[in-house]
């Protein structure tokens, strides 16, 4: 019983601790999943050498690294730690991150998905680097084969050496960055007294020491016919018994060689040319070889990427008939009296190309192969011959040529068919899903196929030379074996193919440019980096009519910046008020380009031929300014002019009169703006224009209609469509200088004192809200009146801008405010010895000024007025006689020498009287009756 109990009790422990520990590892896994699953990986396979230290599980020679790390990890016994790097270089700014490993990694090759890349030669390396450059997308940098290598992320081989955009610059390189590299094993001392050439050299120079031992002697089988000549040699030198050279040469200010030659039967006139001794040369380093009593100077120029010349002339610049040396071998040019010789080499060194120059000029070989040389009849030598000859030279490169758009052409012995793209494409051909056609670009393929004698096979080939016709383009990596192209130009521009995309071994490389071009590998940037080769090659941009500052070429909506801007260069109330000009150009270095619209943005309607323009100008209302009224494209012949209708843009094929008209006629329509002329009393143009046969809408006016006043007149100013009343906005109000907002009116009031005052009084601008404007020491000032009972102010106004005398004979006490109308009158009782009479005498006062002159007195009584007629003159007073019927009779005006001008009512008008009617009508009492 006991023993059944402790066996129960075991087992009962036993699946308790089970349960535990795969609680335990659940969470662990769960925990584990959630840290270290990067949300994006792309595993590389590192094939080892030698795994007996690793501890790996499983396969032991090969570790998978997800290259995208960026945090410290372990695989085996490797702990790799990641770290950040940055560089900048003068075209470009590099970030990534190093993975370096504790212990060396012995990498025989690495297989990333179906690429596999093979190392010739297993080194010990610390780790590698992951690059993200910011033009040129992902790629990683790996040591092996005695050089820095550059893969895409898919082990795809983009460069050697220098990095992959390095375009030719080959101090673009990671030589002095701080990331993983090989490394160095300690160099084993070396017995100088043992130094010896190694037995496989096959040098044909030796350093010649000034001290010679008579009996020294060059081995018999040593073919040499140099020897180096330094006076001052190390006696422990020696050669890398791996260098399979022919000369070692000591670094110097200048370079001499001494020429020793074997028994050839030469003349005085003879002279030796070893090609593969002029070919040491450096572009750096003077060069120099003397043979017998002879010097030969040798320069060496770049011709291009690929060629190099060296020119070769004699210091005591005699004549001389060349001897040519080559692979050990001799051969004479058919030429005599020779004063220089010109070397030109491909891309190897491998001799291409003679030139001698006698006393006809220059004779040209070309090298044929196997030391065959012929002679060409040439009278320049440009890239294009070297081209050709370079071909016939060599079997393992052709050339491709943009500008052929059909059929086929050959260059070498390959041929070329060029054909366009098509929707059925067989599957078996590997780039038939990716010919990524692009809207208003035509492409085109060119399939390179091997043409032999017999049959003509479909192949691979290095491509020499990247032309269009007899163009050479550049920026394109040469030791790819490419065997089709897909060429895309921009339609309206069929000359300059901007985007070239090649097919090479298991992927694609992609260039972008004309006619240098950039290679890049972020897929996901394709078409911008399409539209922006559009724009730098062929000028080719989208314009925004909604900015009025500098933008981009993608219209200011682009998330990277470029060098080149469209400049936008405003101009304010032209060509009138309250107008805006914007001017767009491309400027690049400081000079204004022809440039093409691609589209405009925001304005999908709005569409216009490929063709240049210089500029555009767009014309826009300042309470408007999103859309232009009117866009004009200047091109190099002719204006194209759009306008705006019904929100949109239409093509018009002349201006309305002129510029200014245009405008006037366009935000008329689209807005309902027009001008008031304040000064005109009878309809006219809502331009102001007083010519209209010119205007589509010649009929459209602004209608003015009159109205009196009392002794003023009012003219209201609207706008009539089909006998309707319609609201409108100003663009512009003459006749009166006045500052206003943009409101929405439904007329404009005007008022004068006489029609031939040039200055109305008032200026009311009717909408939902009246605003009144008064004419005060000759300018205008916002006032708030009484608008529909206007006459107190106008004659106040009247008073104060045309020294009109305004006398109330009905007010028995002071009237008038200083302060608001400027002047106060000032009523006291007169006279009372006139029977039947009341007298009341008016005494004018005006602050802070003498006596005011009038010519131009009204007399007001209730709601009457009466206009007299009277000389100017400083008016002080008047005494004003009311009679029994209650009503100013008599009126008599006294200026300051006390002259009276009188005024008796007669007739339903104050007529002049003289002094012996005025005291004659007073005297006696009674009113007289009216004659």
């Amino acid at each position: 019983m006991g023993k059944v109990c402790i066996i129960a009790s075991l087992v009962v422990g036993f699946v308790v601790i089970s349960i535990i520990c795969l609680s335990v590892g659940l969470i662990y896994r769960n925990k584990k999943a959630k840290v270290d699953t990067p949300s994006t990986e792309i595993i590389w396979s590192f094939h080892l050498e030698n795994d007996s230290d690793l501890k790996l599980k499983g396969n032991l020679d090969v570790i998978d690294i997800n290259i995208l790390k960026t945090e410290n990890y372990s695989v085996g016994a490797y702990n790799a730690n990641v770290n950040s790097i940055e560089h900048e270089f003068p075209t470009a700014k590099l970030t990534g991150w190093t993975h370096t490993y504790q212990e060396p990694l012995m990498i025989q090759k690495f297989v990333v998905e179906s690429n596999e890349v093979n190392f010739l030669k297993v080194e010990p390396i610390s780790g590698f680097t992951v690059f993200n450059n910011q033009d040129t997308g992902d790629f990683v940098t790996i040591w092996h084969d005695e050089d820095f290598h550059h893969y895409s992320p898919k082990g795809q081989l983009l460069s050697k050496g220098p990095f992959p955009f390095a375009n030719g610059d080959h101090s673009i390189n990671p030589n002095d960055l701080e990331i993983p590299t090989k490394i160095s094993n300690p160099e084993p001392e070396v017995d100088s007294t043992t130094t010896e050439l190694d037995s496989d050299l096959d040098a044909t120079y030796m350093i010649k020491d000034p001290e010679v031992d008579s009996a020294t002697e060059l081995d018999s089988d040593l073919d040499a016919t140099y020897m180096i000549k330094d006076p001052e040699v190390d006696s422990a030198t020696e050669l890398d018994s791996d260098l399979d050279a022919t000369y070692m040469i000591k670094e110097t200010e200048q370079e001499t060689f001494v020429n020793i030659l074997p028994q050839m039967n030469l003349t005085e006139e003879d002279l030796v040319f070893d090609l593969s001794a002029i070919t040491l040369a450096t572009e750096e380093t003077p060069y120099k070889i003397i043979q017998g009593n002879d010097e030969l100077n040798i320069k060496k120029h770049k011709v291009d990427d690929v060629f190099k010349k060296y020119s070769c002339s004699v210091t005591n610049e005699r004549k001389f008939k060349p001897h040519i040396r080559h692979f050990l071998s001799n051969f004479e040019l058919d030429c005599e009296n020779v004063s220089e010789l010109e070397l030109y080499v491909g891309e190897y060194d491998e001799p291409l190309c003679i030139r001698l120059k006698d006393q006809t000029g220059f004779k040209t070989y070309v090298h044929r192969g196997n030391n065959k040389w012929e002679s060409i009849n040439v009278q320049e030598l440009n890239t294009n011959i070297l081209d050709e000859h370079y071909l016939l030279l060599r079997d393992d490169i052709t050339m491709i040529d943009f500008s052929k758009k059909s059929g086929n052409y050959k260059f070498g012995k390959y041929k070329v068919y060029v054909t366009e793209p098509s929707s059925s494409l067989p599957e078996s051909d590997p780039s038939s899903s990716d010919t990524n056609l692009y809207p208003g670009f035509k492409a085109y393929i060119h399939t390179i196929y091997n043409d032999t004698d017999s049959s003509v096979d479909f192949t691979s080939v290095k491509v020499h030379r990247f032309k269009y016709g007899s163009d050479s383009l550049t920026g394109f990596m040469r030791h790819f074996l490419i065997r089709k192209l897909f060429v895309y130009f921009w339609e309206p521009e069929p000359t300059k193919p901007i985007y070239i995309r090649m097919f090479v071994h298991l992927g694609f490389l992609n260039y972008f440019g004309y006619p240098h071009y950039n290679l890049q590998t972020n897929t996901s940037m394709f078409t911008y980096y399409l539209t922006l080769a559009n724009f730098e090659v062929n000028n080719v941009l989208a314009i925004n009519l909604s900015r009025h500052d500098s933008y981009d070429f993608e219209g200011g909506i682009s998330s990277y910046q470029t060098r080149n801007q469209l400049t936008v260069k405003r101009q304010e109330d032209y060509p009138l008020k309250p107008f805006r000009r914007c001017v767009h150009t491309l400027t690049v270095d400081g000079v204004n380009k022809p440039f093409s619209i691609l589209k405009f943005i925001n304005e999908p309607n709005l569409s216009v031929d490929q063709t240049k323009v210089s500029s555009l100008e767009a014309y826009y209302h300042n309470k408007h300014l999103t859309k232009p009224l009117l866009v004009i494209l200047n091109g190099s012949v002719r204006q194209k002019f759009y306008k705006l209708e019904n929100d949109s843009y239409v093509s018009m094929n002349n201006l309305i009169v002129d510029l200014k008209n245009t405008l006037k006629h366009l935000v008329y329509h689209n807005y309902k703006y027009l001008k008031i002329d304040v000064s005109k009393m009878t309809n006219y143009h809502y331009t102001g224009e007083s010519t209209t046969s010119s205007f589509p809408d010649a009929d459209i006016m602004v209608s003015v209609d009159e109205v009196q006043l009392s002794e003023f007149f009012k003219f209201t100013h609207s706008l009539r469509l089909n006998g309707i009343q319609s609201k409108f906005r100003l663009i512009a109000l003459d006749g009166a200088d006045i500052t206003f907002d943009d409101p929405e009116l439904t007329s404009v009031d005007s008022y004068f004192l006489t029609k031939d005052k040039p200055n109305p009084l008032i200026v009311v601008l009717r909408g939902a809200v009246d605003v009144a404007y008064v004419y005060k020491r000759k300018r205008y000032l916002r006032e708030q009146i009484n608008t529909s009972k206007p006459l107190d102010v106008l004659r106040r106004l009247a008073h104060q801008n045309f020294d009109s005398l305004y006398l109330k004979l009905d007010q028995t006490s002071s009237y008038y405010d200083k302060q608001q109308d400027g002047f106060s009158v000032t009523v006291s009782n007169g006279d009372t010895s006139h029977q039947g009479y009341t007298h009341y005498v008016h005494t004018f006062e005006t602050p802070n000024e003498s006596h005011k002159k009038y010519n131009n007195v009204i007399f007001l009584n209730a709601k009457n007025y009466f206009h007299l007629k009277i000389e100017e003159s400083h008016y002080v007073k008047a005494n004003v006689y009311i009679d029994n019927n209650n009503f100013p009779s008599i009126v008599s005006l006294i200026d300051d020498k006390e002259t009276a001008c009188h005024f008796i009512f007669q007739n339903n008008v104050y007529k002049k009287a003289k002094d012996d009617n005025v005291n004659t009508k007073l005297s006696s009492g009674v009113k007289q009756p009216d004659t």
